[in-house]
C-alpha cells in the first residue's frame, strides 16, 4: 500500500515539473534577453519573471520617473537610453541591462531623480504591485531578483575611471 502511495506522489511531482518546464517557453527577444541579462535564472523562473511584465517600445521625451515622486514600476532598458536628471541638470544615463526605479522599489521612497528616455526605447516594465506579489510567492526568485537590482545599483555608485 505504501509504495503504491509513494509512487503516486513521485508521479505526480514528474508531472507538475514537466508541466511547469513547458510553461517556460521564452520568445526570441525574451530568450535573448535571459541570455544576456538574467543568466543566473533558470529558464524556468526567467518565464515567470517575463510573464509578470509587460515589453514597451517608448518614445524619446518619456518620463519615467519624477524627481521626487512615488514609483509604482521598475523598468529594465533592453535598447536606447534614458537620461537620469537630478534637479535638471543630467548625471547619467541608463543603458542596456540598467533598472529604473530599483532604488524605489527596494526602499519604499520616492524617486531620486527624473528618469526621460533620450531616444526610442525597448524596456521591461514590472508594475510594482505584480513584482511584489511575484517575488513574495517564490524566495529564491527574490533573491535572485534583488541581487540583480543590487549589482545595477553597486555599477551605478561605483565611480568611473
Amino acid at each position: 500500500f505504501w509504495l503504491s502511495v509513494f509512487m503516486l506522489i513521485n508521479l505526480i511531482q514528474i508531472g507538475a515539473l514537466l508541466m511547469e518546464r513547458r510553461g517556460a517557453a521564452l520568445s526570441a527577444e525574451e530568450q535573448a534577453l535571459h541570455a544576456a541579462l538574467f543568466g543566473d535564472l533558470p529558464p524556468v523562473a526567467a518565464a515567470r519573471l517575463l510573464r509578470s511584465a509587460q515589453w514597451a517600445t517608448l518614445p524619446t521625451g518619456q518620463a519615467l520617473a519624477q524627481q521626487g515622486a512615488g514609483l509604482d514600476e521598475v523598468v529594465l532598458v533592453w535598447d536606447g537610453e534614458i537620461s537620469i536628471r537630478r534637479d535638471g541638470e543630467e548625471i547619467a544615463r541608463a543603458q542596456r541591462g540598467n533598472f529604473i526605479g530599483e532604488m524605489g522599489f527596494l526602499s519604499g521612497a520616492s524617486a531620486t531623480a527624473t528618469a526621460v528616455t533620450a531616444t526610442t526605447c525597448r524596456c521591461v516594465r514590472w508594475s510594482r504591485d505584480a513584482l511584489e506579489q511575484l517575488l513574495t510567492r517564490d524566495a529564491l526568485l527574490e533573491a535572485r531578483f534583488h541581487r540583480m537590482l543590487a549589482t545595477d545599483l553597486s555599477a551605478k555608485l561605483a565611480p568611473s575611471h
